[in-house]
């Protein structure tokens, strides 16, 4: 405020923050005392900062006349921010104290491993993919209110995704040596046969209208991201991970 721009700039809050540790900020237009000051106050080395506010007051004793309205900016800039954060605090606060804690339900009840899981029906099915006792993976659905969890008879399956319209999209086979790559295939969470779609595939997500799906296919090497599939995206000889679809994009 007593230069009138900002003491340290960067394109990203990286470049401000080198900034800060490699440059000194630009203090010409501020008046000699007052320039004297800052600098003592931004020194690198705490060491030789001021370090308290009386040695300020000594070495701004003598300082040359302020004309009153740089004070008046300076304040009105404050207030203006003061303003903003108390409108963020305050639509902070109603949008938390609108908003209720989380609960938490156990939904399995047996020991093993649970490798991908995702709501159905709007929230009132869950579905998953598990190997209980050390036995192979199968995929289940259950309900949120019921602790008994069905079998869909889908053996060595991983549930990657589910659609909008309940339609699972599953790894099945996945070959342990290339990521948990398998065969990709469709099948309705409500039981059924399932159908496949394509092989060797790491990942996948449906589109908001449960009609196409965006997958990560690993081949010897690399990875590709696909979308739709067939149509590649990108590729990698790294890993991708695993692709989201915003439910509003598409």
């Amino acid at each position: 405020m007593l230069t009138g721009r900002q003491a340290f700039r960067g394109e990203t809050i990286t470049d401000v923050l080198a900034a800060v540790v490699k440059e000194e900020p630009d203090l010409t237009r501020a008046q000699t005392k007052v320039r004297r000051s800052l600098q003592f106050c931004l020194q690198k080395d705490p060491k030789h900062r001021l370090q308290a506010i009386g040695d300020w007051r000594m070495l701004l004793e003598d300082a040359p006349y302020v004309p009153p309205w740089r004070y008046a900016r300076a304040i009105a800039l404050a207030a203006g921010i003061c303003v903003l954060v108390g409108a963020a605090m305050f639509v902070a606060g109603r949008w938390t104290s609108g908003t209720s804690s989380p609960s938490f339900q156990r939904v399995t009840f047996r020991r093993g491993n649970i490798d991908g899981a995702r709501f159905a029906n709007g929230g009132r099915t869950i579905a998953y993919s598990a190997s209980w006792d050390g036995n192979p993976f199968r995929v289940y659905s259950t309900q949120a209110e019921n602790p008994e969890s069905r079998d869909l008879g889908i053996v060595n399956g991983h549930l990657l995704a589910v659609s909008s319209s309940g339609e699972m999209a599953l790894a099945v086979n996945p070959d342990i040596v290339y990521s948990l790559t398998g065969t990709l295939v469709r099948a309705p969470i409500s039981g059924g046969s399932p159908r496949e779609v394509a092989d060797d595939i790491a990942s996948a997500d449906w589109t908001s209208d449960g009609t196409r799906l965006a997958v990560v296919r690993a081949r010897a090497g690399f990875q590709q991201l696909e979308f739709p599939i067939g149509h590649v995206l990108y590729q990698t000889s790294g890993s991708i991970g695993s692709p989201r679809i915003s439910p509003r994009a598409i």
